[in-house]
């Protein structure tokens, strides 16, 4: 029979990311994927627990015409007490800002950006 979640499971979000890497090394695999975690989670205002921190892979993926083959890793991580992390100073000052005021600076005439 399923377990009844619990208030505290309610606050609780999983974050996954994935990576294809030239090589099977698993601690380099482990530290990119806890950066793209890290990133997920403060854009979600949350923090992550590394304690649930789990790796898979890698599977290998054969390369394009018989090049060199790929290996794909998944990493995952449980994320507690959104509402913990606190505004950065000035935070609410840059969000109320217009799209041009954020918009990227034109560098010339010939600027890809306008």
């Amino acid at each position: 029979m399923p377990r009844i979640p619990s208030l505290d499971d309610l606050d609780a979000v999983t974050y996954k990311a994935a990576a294809a890497l030239p090589y099977d090394d698993r601690e380099r695999a482990a530290a990119g994927l806890r950066g793209q975690l890290c990133i997920m989670a403060i854009a979600g205002r949350a923090t992550p627990d590394w304690s649930t921190l789990e790796i898979a892979g890698p599977t290998e993926m054969p390369g394009l015409h018989g090049g060199i083959s790929w290996f794909e890793w998944h990493g995952s991580v449980l994320t507690r007490n959104s509402e913990l992390l606190e505004e950065p100073s000035g935070a609410r000052a840059r969000s109320d800002r217009s799209a041009e005021q954020t918009a990227p600076l034109a560098r010339g005439p010939t600027s890809h950006w306008r």
